[in-house]
């Protein structure tokens, strides 16, 4: 009787192995099919600079992710040569109009307060943006920066704004600030950025406070 059962004993015992090895196999194929997703989906990145205070500091830790529609209030990554890469926030997107409103003249000391407008299709709205320090930004921000060709700021009742104050955003292109507005280089000086441009959507910031290392939801604001 033990004799008879053997064969069977070494065939299921044959047979939990190739179980187990098709196991393995199939969780390996898996695990590269994820990391190729990874590969081209999801990068890490660390921030050198101040240009997106308060939102992102410098030497936080950046997760991006290229899935996803982008959107106004989404804060993204964008090439502006090989060499180089800027993380900045998109205000406008195709279709949109864009006018900065002040109430100076554009004379030092660049300390009047600059208001952001956008048409989205239905007029010119106050957009508020309470990310930006103080929620409002200066003209001296702007000193020395080419606003995108105009070179200069609107000064008056935004129903009279002409043309040449307004900066039209195309189909898959992006115009893309700092939040620090003051010493933020954007598309203000770069000007508007293709879609190719930009590397990925920021969906998790590692920022450090007091040693520890908090991850935090960035700030969408789809209402804009």
């Amino acid at each position: 009787m033990d004799l008879q059962l053997a064969p069977l004993i070494l065939d299921t015992r044959r047979g939990k192995r190739e179980n187990i090895a098709n196991l393995l196999l199939l969780l390996a194929a898996i695990l590269a099919v994820l990391v190729i997703i990874y590969q081209n989906t999801c990068s890490f990145a660390k921030v050198s600079g101040d240009s997106m205070m308060d939102t992102v500091h410098h030497d936080d830790i950046v997760f991006c992710t290229t899935m996803g529609r982008l959107r106004r209030g989404d804060i993204v990554t964008a090439e502006v040569s090989d060499e180089k890469a800027i993380i900045k926030r998109i205000v406008a997107v195709g279709g949109d109009r864009v006018v900065f409103v002040t109430t100076g003249d554009g004379a030092a000391p660049y300390n009047e307060t600059v208001q952001l407008y956008l048409d989205t299709g239905d007029g010119f709205k106050r957009v508020d943006e309470p990310y930006i320090d103080d929620g409002y930004m200066t003209e001296y921000g702007f000193s020395s920066q080419d606003v995108y060709g105009t070179g200069c700021l609107f000064v008056g009742d935004i129903q009279d704004v002409t043309d040449e104050y307004i900066i039209t955003v195309a189909k898959g292109e992006f115009l893309l600030l700092g939040d620090n507005r003051d010493i933020s280089l954007d598309s203000r000086s770069y000007g508007l950025f293709a879609e190719d441009d930009i590397l990925g959507k920021v969906t998790k910031i590692i920022s450090q406070d007091s040693g520890w290392y908090n991850i935090i939801d960035t700030i969408y604001l789809s209402d804009l």
